[in-house]
């Protein structure tokens, strides 16, 4: 039980390095928006609701004007100096 628990933590350290990486506050303002941040005034946002409903989702993008479908996958590439190897 304590392996679990040592694993759990360390996932969620790592996870939590990824969100830092995200929202790195010295990169460039534009470069990522905090999603819990307004983008014109900087203040804090709130989450009101979640839309799960597929329907839904398509629906508002369709309204929005945005694609529905997933961006096609590009092929997978050899690791770098494939060639050389």
């Amino acid at each position: 039980m304590a392996e679990e628990s040592a694993i759990r933590r360390a996932a969620r350290y790592a996870w939590a390095l990824l969100l830092a990486r995200i929202y790195d506050r010295r990169k460039s303002p534009w470069d990522e928006v905090f999603p819990l941040t307004c983008p014109k005034c900087g203040g804090a946002m709130r989450i009101i609701a979640f839309i799960d409903d597929g329907d839904a989702i398509r629906k508002i993008l369709q309204h929005l004007g945005e694609p529905i479908t997933p961006p096609k996958l590009a092929p997978a590439r050899g690791p770098p100096l494939w060639e050389a190897a």
